[in-house]
C-alpha cells in the first residue's frame, strides 16, 4: 500500500495500476513448468495431497491414526487439534505435511520473486481460509523461515483481516476514490475456487482513509464446488445474491 492516500478524479478505467490507496505492479502471474501452474503447488488442495501420501503407506497396514477419511474430508479444526492431541504419531504425521508443503510455499514464491514484477517485494499476506488454521498459520511460518535461510529479504505473513471477509475488503483498494467521495458502502465479490462470496462492505473513508477502518456489514456464502454449476448458472446464482443483499441493505437504511 502506498504510504499517501493518492486522490484520483474521474471514472477510473478497468485495470487501472494506480488507484487510491494502491499502485498495482502485477496480478495474476501464471508461471508454469512441466507439472502445470506453479502455484498449484501450494494451495489448500495440495497440503491435503501431502497429506494423503504420507499416509498411504500407514493404510497398507491399517495403521493411519487420521482415520479412513480422505484429507480433504477431515475438518482444519480436527487437524488442528491433531497437532496438540495425546496421539503422537497423528501429530507426527500432521507435522511431517506441515513441513513438506511449506518447502512446497517456499519454493513457489522464490519462483515468483524471481520475476521482474515481485522484485522489489518486502511482504507477502497470505490470506485463504488455509490461513484461519493453526495448521496453516505454522506452514506460513515455517516458509518464512525457510525464505530467509535461503537470504530472500521478505517477509511472509497471515492477513490481518479473518479470512472470511478479506477478500471482500480488499476490493476496495482497487476501487477508484470517486467511490469514497460518493458512497458509504460497496458490494463486494470474492470468487474462490471452492466458494463464491458476496458482501456489504462498509469504506468508513472519512474515519479512516487508508481503509484500515472498513468492515463487512452483510455477506453470503455460496458453495459452489458441491453445486458445480455452469458458468451461466454460477453468475445468475451470484446475481440473485447481489440483488438479496441489496435488497438487505434498502431495508436497512
Amino acid at each position: 500500500m502506498a504510504e499517501d492516500v493518492i486522490t484520483t478524479t474521474g471514472i477510473a478505467r478497468h485495470g487501472a495500476t494506480r488507484l487510491p490507496s494502491v499502485d498495482v505492479d502485477s496480478f495474476n502471474l501464471e508461471l508454469k513448468d512441466d507439472d502445470g501452474f506453479v502455484g498449484d503447488r501450494a494451495s489448500k488442495g495440495a497440503f491435503r495431497k501431502i497429506l494423503d501420501s504420507l499416509r498411504k503407506p500407514l493404510k497398507k497396514n491399517g495403521e493411519d491414526p487420521l482415520g479412513s477419511k480422505p484429507a480433504e474430508a477431515i475438518a482444519k479444526t480436527a487437524l488442528d487439534e491433531a497437532l496438540v492431541g495425546d496421539d503422537i504419531h497423528a501429530a507426527a504425521l500432521v507435522h511431517g505435511a506441515i513441513e513438506e508443503f511449506a518447502g512446497e510455499l517456499a519454493h513457489v514464491t522464490q519462483r515468483f520473486l524471481k520475476t521482474k514484477a515481485w522484485a522489489d517485494t518486502e511482504r507477502i499476506v497470505v490470506g485463504g481460509g488455509f490461513r484461519e488454521s493453526r495448521v496453516g498459520e505454522l506452514a506460513i511460518a515455517r516458509a518464512d523461515i525457510i525464505l530467509k535461510n535461503e537470504g530472500f529479504e521478505v517477509d511472509l505473513v497471515p492477513i490481518r483481516y479473518h479470512p472470511d471477509d478479506a477478500g471482500l475488503i480488499g476490493t476496495l483498494h482497487l476501487a477508484p476514490s470517486w467511490i469514497f467521495e460518493a458512497h458509504d458502502s460497496i458490494l463486494a465479490v470474492d470468487i474462490g475456487g471452492t466458494n463464491i462470496r458476496c458482501g456489504v462492505v462498509e469504506t468508513r473513508w472519512k474515519k479512516a482513509s487508508d481503509l484500515s477502518k472498513a468492515e463487512v456489514w452483510k455477506s453470503e456464502l455460496w458453495r459452489h464446488a458441491n453445486d458445480e454449476p455452469t458458468r451461466e448458472g454460477a453468475v445468475k446464482r451470484l446475481v440473485k445474491m447481489l440483488k438479496e443483499l441489496i435488497s438487505a441493505s434498502e431495508a436497512d437504511d
